[in-house]
């Protein structure tokens, strides 16, 4: 049994296809260091992702700040407008009425 584990210890090869010719145990540890590798590269991919999220959800907020600040704007143009024509039409209202006086007067 220890010649067949030693035939694996001592056998070469390259599994991780890192261009060198180790031995399966040597291998083995290089595979399990490229997985490491990528964890480590995903966890900090991961952290950037939730970077842009953060960012993004910021601007997003912003965005909605400013989209209510306008319609609350125009919701205030509008009922300035309103009051303005409210205004001119009686005055325009008042006007005709003092305008046939004048008439009646003149007549």
């Amino acid at each position: 049994m220890k010649k067949l584990l030693n035939l694996f210890k001592n056998k070469k090869m390259d599994l991780d296809n890192d261009g060198k010719i180790e031995s399966y145990h040597q291998e083995i540890q290089g595979v399990f260091s490229q997985f490491y590798d990528m964890s480590a590269k995903l966890s900090e991919v991961i952290g950037k992702l939730g970077d842009v999220v953060e960012d993004e959800k910021a601007k997003k907020a912003k965005s909605d700040e400013r989209i209510a600040y306008v319609l609350e704007q125009e919701n205030n143009n509008k009922v300035a407008s309103d009051l303005r024509i409210a205004n001119a039409e009686r005055d325009i209202e008042s006007n005709q009425k003092m305008k046939e006086k004048v008439r009646e007067f003149i007549a």
